[in-house]
């Protein structure tokens, strides 16, 4: 099932919370294709996120949750909030508590408009233990995702807290941030990772959040502005 504590309303909704999902088919191969890149990209000489970090974040009223997300195998739990208004950032603190053996276990934050889909996902094999973070497009909600903004180096853990941010621009450049063990240890001076991509429409005016076979805990979500990043 899925959990949602927010403080209050701001427009959240939990959509159809579980959903069964195909074992099998394009998705799939895709996933597979992605971990295949992000592992020869680990094998390879890094490229280390810049020194500079995000201005602290106004969190908006009534924009601070708490989500359990918790998808048998093979199912897919959704939180989503319909408008992000005037909102240009979320930060959220990600702990994934279980794998599902059904199809590839797979969380992540979702960013939309009218005509693409910018997505933060981290995704494993079934019965692996390390989780692969990518930062996917749908370019005109086709279910057809590319990668975008390149593969992160950082890999973590069941059970490992993760900071995740989303920061975005009135022309639609988004922005994502990840604080892990493997990014501090990687780069003593940040201790981050951080890709871009320019989404097609404009800014985002949807979040969702996803859990694919397994368990995931954002504790806390939080919706509100930053200043634009140096």
């Amino acid at each position: 099932m899925s959990v949602c504590s927010p403080s209050s309303g701001h427009g959240a909704r939990v959509t159809a919370a579980i959903c069964p999902m195909p074992v099998s088919g394009g998705k799939e191969r895709m996933k597979r294709t992605f971990l295949c890149v992000a592992l020869a990209t680990l094998a390879s000489p890094t490229f280390l996120a810049a020194a500079e970090q995000s201005s602290s974040m106004n969190t908006a009223p009534n924009g601070s949750y708490v989500l359990d997300q918790d998808s048998p195998d093979n199912s897919i739990s959704t939180w989503q909030l319909d408008h992000l208004s005037s909102a240009n950032a979320v930060r959220a603190k990600l702990t994934v508590r279980r794998l599902g053996a059904g199809r590839s276990p797979t969380f992540g934050l979702s960013l939309a408009n009218s005509e693409d889909t910018v997505m933060f996902q981290a995704f494993t094999k079934p019965g692996a233990k390390v989780l692969v973070p990518l930062l996917t497009e749908e370019a005109d909600h086709s279910e057809k995702s590319t990668l975008a903004g390149g593969v992160f180096v950082s890999t973590f853990d069941l059970d490992e807290t993760v900071d995740i941010e989303a920061t975005w621009s009135p022309s639609g450049e988004v922005t994502i941030t990840l604080r892990d063990k493997v990014s501090r240890s990687i780069n003593s001076i940040s201790g981050f990772e951080r890709r871009t991509v320019k989404m097609r429409g404009g800014p985002p005016t949807r979040l969702t959040v996803v859990a694919i076979s397994g368990e995931a805990e954002w504790k806390p979500l939080e919706i509100g502005t930053v200043a634009p990043l140096p």
